[in-house]
Parts: C-alpha cells; structure tokens; sequence
C-alpha cells in the first residue's frame, strides 16, 4: 500500500485503485475512482458529431427514448459536421438508439462515445456538498 497525497488529479485517476478525499481535515469519501464517479453521475451524457440540419437533428435526438436533454455545441466543424451532448438517465444506455436514428434519418456519423465527468469534478461536488451541510 502506497499513500499518494497529491492536488493533480487526473495522475490520481491513472494510477490509483482507491481514493480518499478529504477536506479540511474531515473524510468525505473513499471508494474506487469509478465508484465516486459513479455516486456523482447522475445521468449519463453522449458526445455525438453529426452532419446533418441542426434544426433537424436536435429535435429527432429529442425523441429518442431515454434521452433527458440535448446541447449543440456552438462551433461548427468542418463539413457541416456539429457536435451534440445528449444527457440520458444513467442507468439506460441509449447509444444504439441513437446510432439507429441518425443511420434512419441518412445523417453522417463521425463521433458517438460517453463523456465521463473528471475525478476533479467529482471532488469538487463532492467537496461543495460536505461544506453545504457543514
């Protein structure tokens, strides 16, 4: 067992199989770094690039079931390629739903693969939520 007491956190998420977190002297979490994550993640969130009408395909990805919310990226990509997040709930994975739809509707798929939030971001909530019961 090797403790590593360090501030850079994407190092902690390649090389360690547990975590503690701690703030201000006080234990707020120890699990694996999947675990934490997995307590943070409420939902799950899709990046997709797609080539195709935004005024189209936002309100088509809308529909699938399963999805909570869809954001177009404000940059264009070359070759009317756009980049969309889709937020679904975590516990169904709707990845070929969306692969389906976007083949049905005869729009180019260039990226489709989960976002996962940092284990920064989960000490960071992590940390707001112990300070706000405090």
């Amino acid at each position: 067992t090797v403790i590593l007491s360090t501030h850079i956190l994407p190092e902690v998420s390649m090389t360690c199989q547990r975590v503690i977190i701690i703030n201000q002297g006080r234990l707020v979490a120890v699990d694996t770094p999947e675990n934490l994550t997995a307590r943070v993640q409420k939902s799950s969130q899709i990046l997709l690039k797609i080539e195709g009408p935004p005024q189209e395909v936002i309100p088509v990805l809308q529909q699938v079931p399963g999805v909570l919310t869809v954001k177009r990226e404000e940059a264009e990509e070359e070759n009317g390629v756009q980049t969309y997040l889709v937020e679904s709930d975590r516990k169904t994975d709707i990845r070929k739903e969306l692969s389906w739809t976007v083949f049905q509707h005869q729009w180019g798929l260039w990226e489709l693969r989960p976002v996962d939030i940092t284990l920064e971001e989960v000490f960071v909530h992590l940390v707001t939520e112990e300070e706000g019961e405090a």
